[in-house]
């Protein structure tokens, strides 16, 4: 508990990038901070290609990226899980670019050589976004990842409880 307690949101050393161990504390970051792109990695210890020199050759890769980079750890029990679930991560290693809170890409598996080409494409459609349509993106163009599923899924659960079919609860605990 205490270890958790300490490690909760912090650097992995010699890099940029965060661990993601409470889903609470990461969600309130995003709501706060707001960054225009971000990258997550999803990872899990049972599987051979989310090995420590992926992480490592990862870390390394990113290093002089503009995005704000996280590492989630399936094995970390609930708040892993939790992370994994809200982002709708089903399969690691898989790579995940935010733009503005929204999916852009996702990359599943272990090949650096894909990761580095769609680092790229994603950069200049970031870079293609501002300048071709003229548009600023930031604080204003900012969405919550999830929150629209949960909206749809709290009018169609209220609809189906008023017509007597009972109800869908959607928590994103």
């Amino acid at each position: 508990m205490l270890r958790q307690a300490i490690r909760n949101y912090t650097s992995i050393s010699g890099s940029k990038a965060r661990i993601i161990d409470n889903f609470d504390v990461h969600y309130q970051w995003m709501n706060q901070n707001k960054p225009s792109l971000s990258l997550f990695y999803f990872k899990n210890s049972w599987n051979p290609e989310c090995s420590r020199s992926l992480q490592k050759d990862f870390l390394k890769m990113i290093e002089h990226e503009p995005f704000e980079t996280f590492v989630v750890n399936s094995d970390l029990g609930a708040q892993g899980e939790k992370v994994k679930r809200y982002y709708c991560v089903k399969y690691e290693p898989t790579f995940l670019f935010l733009s503005d809170g929204m999916e852009v890409l996702r990359v599943v598996g272990s090949d650096l050589g894909e990761l580095t080409k769609q680092i790229k494409r994603v950069k200049e459609f970031r870079r293609k976004v501002s300048s071709k349509l003229n548009l600023e993106p930031g604080v204003d163009a900012w969405e919550n990842f999830h929150d629209e599923y949960i909206q749809e899924w709290h009018e169609w659960s209220r609809k189906e409880s008023w017509e007597g079919e009972g109800t869908i609860i959607f928590d994103r605990n």
